[in-house]
């Protein structure tokens, strides 16, 4: 197994791109990551995902939910975007952990302008993007997990739509070594997407040199573009260095190899206190080409219940885009 996981990180680290493919797939918002703590680390959580938030991190992380876990996401995104995501994770008694998530990104109305029309048609039109997921994770041995998603994606522009199914992989191996734990996740794996609708439509006329009205009106459909979904191979490791009974330090890395970007590394860690209160640093996308900032900050608080197996936790982070602003997230998790 050891040998598995080596040759697994090697090969995922081998990959060199000379090329990024920047803007060249489709669905990009399934690049953005849920939860104000995996941001607040800087998105360095594939070994570190437990809980409903594993149904996008990492699905074999699903198979250390011991209860029945919730959770919900919100930002707003850059340029305003609206960004949700709400997951849920239940375990089920010796057959492992099932999960399922909901995932939604959409802009406001915008003005539609042409070459003729810079300052507006008339018209207007919204972008939106939805993404429903299905997940499963088990415990094969006491240190070794594994689990899988399957999805489906959905992009609307107007009136043309695509979609897609997809699958993530994951992997987890723990060790009793001050916690130090391998993560992998193979995320969405799938078929392309190309938009189709009532905006690819249009009336052909055979002679453009004669009067359309003397010609038969053919419609025809423009031929889009068929592209692939952004599939990601994260492959992370995380670990305890210190640890009392008041204080706890966890840190991570992740490496990430895009199929549209540049590869790059996730770096961050989270300080706790008595395991109710927690703050975060990280920075995300370093060494990638281009990037806009990458330091991520936050925090959050977790409540037990006297007496009761509830337990609610509120965090929020910031990230750092530098011309691009900044974007705030704010979570709220409840397991019982």
């Amino acid at each position: 197994m050891r040998r598995l996981f080596i040759l697994l990180i090697l090969t995922g680290l081998g990959f060199g791109q000379t090329v990024s493919n920047t803007g060249t797939k489709a669905a990009q918002f399934l690049k953005i990551g849920p939860g104000a703590r995996p941001i607040g680390m800087g998105e360095a959580f594939v070994s570190v995902a437990t809980g409903a938030l594993a149904t996008y991190w990492n699905p074999a992380g699903l198979a250390e939910t011991p209860s029945y876990s919730y959770f919900f996401t919100n930002s707003k995104w850059i340029a305003g975007i609206q960004y949700n995501y709400l997951a849920f994770a239940a375990p089920i008694p010796k057959r492992g952990v099932v999960g399922g998530a909901l995932s939604y990104i959409g802009t406001d109305n915008m003005e539609v302008t042409t070459e003729n029309n810079p300052e507006g048609t008339g018209e207007y039109f919204r972008y939106s993007g939805i993404a429903l997921t299905l997940s499963y994770g088990k415990m094969f041995t006491d240190k070794f997990s594994f689990g899988f998603n399957t999805k489906y994606v959905y992009e609307k522009l107007k009136l043309m739509s695509a979609s897609a199914v997809a699958v993530d992989i994951g992997l987890k191996y723990r060790t009793e070594f001050h916690k130090f734990t391998i993560g992998m996740n193979f995320q969405n794996f799938g078929s392309k997407m190309r938009l189709v609708g009532e905006d690819t439509r249009f009336i052909y006329y055979s002679d453009p040199n004669r009067d359309p009205n003397s010609q038969p009106n053919v419609i025809a459909d423009l031929r889009t573009e068929s592209y692939d979904l952004p599939m990601r191979f994260l492959v992370g490791v995380s670990m305890v260095p210190f640890e009392t009974r008041d204080l706890k330090l966890l840190v991570a890395v992740d490496a990430v190899h895009p199929n549209d970007n540049t590869e790059y590394v996730n770096i961050g860690g989270e300080l706790s206190f008595r395991d109710m209160a927690f703050v975060r640093i990280g920075h995300s996308h370093t060494f990638m080409r281009d990037a806009e900032g990458g330091l991520t900050f936050g925090g959050g608080i977790k409540y037990r219940k006297p007496g009761s197996p509830l337990n609610l936790s509120v965090d929020f982070s910031l990230t750092d885009f530098g011309r691009l602003d900044k974007v705030k997230f704010i979570s709220v998790g409840l397991s019982f």
